[in-house]
């Protein structure tokens, strides 16, 4: 490992930052230890190695030095979204919803929302996740994760326009040909369907249909919607597409 340019506890610390930032835990570990050793009762250094434990996906070595950086600094927002996270990771989504309305409170943004509307999700507030969610992205439209977020939500809230507005931004900046995408296009030509929007929801799964015309979903959606329409010789006709793809995916004996 190459010597460090500046053997100081700021010095480990912003070395083990960085590899975070680059995915190098087991690196960024070894430096925040460092600095740690050198001053343990600084909180961004008892976070830094929270966040690297978190990462790493070990929730329950995480979270006593997430919390000793809060008896530090009891106003460092980042670390209640931080403990959040880990108790939700741990399934504690009441202590985790506890955490997240202090993070708001300190620091009321995109990241606290969006990890607020997580708890409120897990915890079924799904009307409060939607809100929080609203609010994140009027702060930050472009924001990907947070639209699928509320997609989720949304289905759930059965508000089909936010699904439809938030399934066509996402659908903008996909891959045609991905999985993603094509779970997208079900999503919204759903939402169609529940609005009652049935010859959108027809086109969903025909454009999906069109990039790949072996996917159940899409077979399956139009054989529903060709149904509740009344339209039931299209619904035979799908019917047998469909029955063609299992028969071509379904192993031979030999």
């Amino acid at each position: 490992m190459p010597a460090l340019s500046d053997a100081t506890a700021e010095g480990y610390f912003r070395q083990a930052r960085q590899e975070l930032v680059q995915r190098k835990t087991f690196d960024a570990l070894s430096h925040i230890n460092q600095a740690l050793a050198i001053d343990g009762k600084n909180p961004r250094y008892c976070y830094l190695k929270a966040n690297i434990l978190y990462a790493d996906e070990e929730d329950e070595q995480a979270l006593p030095l997430i919390e000793n950086c809060l008896r530090l600094d009891p106003g460092y927002a980042n670390a209640w979204g931080l403990k959040a996270e880990i108790l939700n990771g741990l399934r504690k989504h009441k202590e985790a919803l506890v955490a997240n309305e202090r993070a708001v409170q300190l620091h009321p943004c995109l990241e606290t929302w969006r990890s607020r509307a997580k708890s409120l999700f897990y915890l079924g507030e799904f009307a409060r996740a939607e809100k929080d969610l609203d609010q994140a992205i009027k702060a930050e439209p472009g924001s990907l994760v947070t639209r699928g977020r509320r997609i989720e939500v949304a289905t759930r809230s059965k508000h089909w326009s936010k699904v439809v507005e938030d399934a066509t931004f996402l659908l903008g900046k996909g891959k045609p040909d991905s999985l993603g995408h094509f779970e997208l296009l079900l999503s919204r030509a759903d939402a169609y369907i529940n609005s009652k929007q049935y010859n959108k929801a027809i086109a969903d799964y025909k454009t999906g249909l069109a990039i790949a015309p072996d996917y159940r979903g899409f077979h399956a959606g139009l054989i529903n919607v060709y149904t509740l329409t009344g339209n039931l010789a299209a619904a035979r006709l799908e019917k047998r597409e469909l029955e063609k793809v299992d028969k071509d995916i379904t192993p031979k004996l030999e």
